[in-house]
């Protein structure tokens, strides 16, 4: 059984933290190696598929699709977006959301400290991300 907390505590503390700003990067940046140019290549129709095809089936992002959703779109029109968000060097707007929930990391948490948020972005960001970490 999951533990469950009432929301005004989780919120107050919560709140707090993810209100708070972020701490500036005061390091200096030390290449480690050579630009790698074919991160600029295009996203094919082939590498969707293969993405996809690995995907396991995950709970459905804020937009409430599920893989099979997604795999049915196909992959060339979805590569297509996907060079486009590179291009434009960000998502579409209605895809920058997540669904933020509270997991207990252990049985019984009875304290907002005792969970940890996990954030759900829609499957199709899902598969995007895999793409670029490849």
């Amino acid at each position: 059984m999951l533990a469950t907390l009432p929301v005004d505590t989780q919120e107050l503390f919560w709140r707090l933290l993810f209100e708070q700003p972020s701490h500036p990067a005061d390091r200096t940046f030390h290449p480690v190696g050579s630009t790698k140019w074919e991160l600029f290549d295009l996203i094919s129709s082939d590498e969707v598929t293969k993405v996809l095809s690995r995907m396991k089936k995950g709970a459905p992002g804020p937009d409430g699709r599920k893989l099979k959703d997604v795999r049915a779109l196909p992959p060339n029109q979805l590569a297509g977006h996907f060079n486009l968000w590179l291009l434009a060097g960000y998502l579409p707007s209605n895809l920058q959301q997540g669904e933020t929930v509270l997991l207990p990391k252990e049985e019984g948490a009875g304290a907002p400290e005792k969970f940890r948020p996990i954030t759900i972005s829609d499957i199709v960001v899902r598969c995007f991300h895999r793409i670029l970490a490849q």
